[in-house]
């Protein structure tokens, strides 16, 4: 059995379009019912953690959200791959499905009705310094520990004890809902979510959906730059 459940397409077609490493013996805990309090652990860390840092920090824009919920995000990973070793995926991917992942998540942000000048507003009054940082962090630690979370352990954890449709159901909505999106931003959260954990599912690697995610963030922040100096 492999850790998410494929649909009936055949052997081969299943090793060529949904090729998954198998993890059979390597969950723990073995109790399939002890799956759901490790992930309801993982949340409770993870709003304690933000909670907690929140409190210490004045948290008076998006930017330092962010910072908490990376820091955060990041114990809550490591938890879980503590408790479910080895069900992240790292596996290369082929060139094709890495320019696949890169095109499709910046042409999904390519869509109107994002919230860029919001959160570009601290930027503005960074220095250089500052700027790289914020550029960085935006574009690369921040898509790679969400979708460590999300798409590298949540969903295939939750994938292999109730298939991976409600898995995608699960993780979409609580990335999407994590963000605390309005108006069209639901939306967009909500294709973008969808895309990632569909190149995951596809690949069977966190890989191309921090390619995708990376991508994404860029485009998005291009695009706000842009706006902010025309």
């Amino acid at each position: 059995m492999t850790f998410y459940h494929q649909p009936m397409l055949g052997k081969v077609l299943m090793e060529k379009v949904l090729p998954i490493n198998n993890t059979d013996g390597d969950v723990s805990p073995t109790d399939r019912k002890s799956w759901i309090l490790t992930v309801i652990a993982s949340f409770l860390i993870i709003i304690l953690l933000a909670g907690i840092v929140g409190l210490l920090l004045p948290i008076d824009d998006d930017n330092t959200t962010s910072f908490v919920a990376f820091f955060a995000l990041s114990i809550g990973s490591v938890f879980l791959a503590f408790r479910f070793p080895k069900m992240l995926s790292f596996r290369r991917i082929t060139l094709k499905m890495a320019a696949i992942s890169i095109l499709a998540g910046a042409a999904i942000n390519l869509i109107p009705g994002g919230s860029g000048s919001t959160h570009l507003a601290p930027y503005l009054l960074y220095g250089l310094s500052g700027r790289i940082i914020f550029i960085v962090f935006i574009c690369f630690l921040l898509p790679v520990i969400e979708e460590i979370y999300f798409r590298g352990l949540l969903y295939p954890i939750i994938s292999k004890y109730i298939g991976y449709k409600a898995a995608a159901l699960i993780t979409v909505t609580l990335f999407t809902l994590g963000h605390n999106p309005s108006g069209r931003e639901v939306l967009l959260l909500g294709l973008s979510a969808t895309l990632y954990t569909w190149l995951v599912h596809r690949t069977g690697s966190v890989i191309s959906g921090i390619l995708a995610h990376s991508a994404g963030n860029s485009a998005w922040l291009i695009l706000a730059i842009a706006a902010q100096h025309s």
